[in-house]
């Protein structure tokens, strides 16, 4: 019996081990393998990439585009108070330079 235990803990000190797929340098991820048991997610091919997202490329020439960047902020109201702080915090400084 003790044999036995010896026997398996020494066949089992090797790592796992899969083959990666390299999605950016820095990120590698295992190969999908077996018969989707535990799932069938995985990564796109560049060529499965058109096919799945549509994308549309903007003239920031257009008058229309630049309306809407220009009023894109307009309704934000984290941007309303940092702005309104910041004028605060001016007007503060202006008013302690001229007494």
């Amino acid at each position: 019996m003790l044999i036995l235990a010896v026997m398996y803990f020494l066949t089992n000190l090797r790592p796992y081990q899969s083959d990666l797929t390299e999605i950016t340098p820095d990120i590698k991820t295992p190969v999908a393998v077996g018969q989707y048991q535990h799932g069938s997610a995985r990564w796109l091919e560049d060529a499965e990439k058109d096919k799945a997202f549509a994308s549309f490329a903007l003239n920031p020439h257009n008058k229309v585009i630049k309306a809407l960047i220009k009023g894109g902020y307009d309704n934000i109201d984290f941007l309303k108070n940092k702005k309104n702080k910041e004028k605060e915090v001016e007007d503060d400084i202006s008013s302690q330079d001229n007494p």
